[in-house]
């Protein structure tokens, strides 16, 4: 993918909408669309440890079982 290094203003332009704007040149025409990127924060009620922990536990059902026990509902 080419890249297009973009001047301060613009790029402070582009950062603060949230929706997708229309890239028009001087004489109005439309360029292309931009849609930002939006780094949603997603929160856990998990610390990193358990988190690490759940990672080594083994166990569980084979995949036939659980199969049997759906089709049996």
């Amino acid at each position: 993918m080419t890249q297009i290094l973009l001047d301060a203003n613009l790029a402070r332009q582009l950062k603060s909408s949230a929706n997708p704007l229309e890239l028009c040149d001087p004489s109005g025409a439309v360029v292309g669309v931009f849609t930002p990127v939006i780094k949603a924060k997603i929160a856990t009620p998990f610390t990193e440890e358990e988190i690490q922990k759940s990672k080594q536990k083994k166990g569980g059902r084979p995949l036939a079982d659980i199969l049997l026990d759906l089709e049996k509902s």
